[in-house]
């Protein structure tokens, strides 16, 4: 009885991963580490632009060694959203996953009526019409405004109201149908 339950014990160590990222979930536009509990990174090395890892979907990336056991990512193009990575090192697997689609900031320039989304991912033109939504609300009904698209470079997207506000509220929705250039949405 002692030897099966001293076996559960030690057995999660056995088939535990030496190498993870430090973080659950990983920025998609800043450098991260990632962390091994054994000697497995060659600290002979400063910076390098060799490809020490690798992942599915690929990653682009410079590589800091920091230590034996912790190596930094620098990534050269912004990752995907709401991705897992499968990656490798030598003969260690391990996964990361980055942060999902959000919306960083809305700004509203009410005399232009103008309307600026940043978004922590490349976002697909093609969605923006049908994953933004604007509503005018009044006391009692809320109605659909029309809008266009005046600006895209991405991450920024600048929205044009075709449609009289005057001093009523405005609602936003961000919903499932706005992608990504990798094809993801919002959660």
């Amino acid at each position: 009885m002692i030897k099966n339950f001293l076996f559960l014990l030690i057995t999660p160590f056995l088939f535990a991963q030496s190498i993870s990222s430090v973080d659950a979930k990983v920025a998609l536009n800043q450098p991260f580490i990632i962390q091994s509990s054994k000697s497995t990174f060659d600290n002979t090395l400063f910076y390098t632009h060799k490809r020490l890892l690798s992942c599915s979907p690929t990653l682009d990336a410079v590589y800091k060694i920091e230590s034996d056991k912790k190596l930094k990512v620098l990534p050269k193009k912004l990752l995907k959203s709401d991705t897992r990575y499968s990656c490798s090192y030598k003969n260690e697997n391990f996964v990361f996953s980055t942060v999902a689609l959000k919306v960083n900031e809305v700004l509203y320039f009410k005399h232009e009526k103008i309307l600026r989304l940043n978004f922590n991912d490349a976002i697909d033109a093609s969605s923006i019409q049908k994953g933004i939504v604007l509503k005018k609300l009044d006391k009692l009904s809320s109605t659909n405004l029309n809008y266009k698209v005046i600006a895209n470079d991405g991450e920024n997207i600048v929205l044009k109201i075709m449609e009289k506000v005057g001093k009523h509220s405005l609602k936003l929705l961000v919903n499932k149908k706005l992608k990504t250039t990798s094809a993801t949405s919002l959660e």
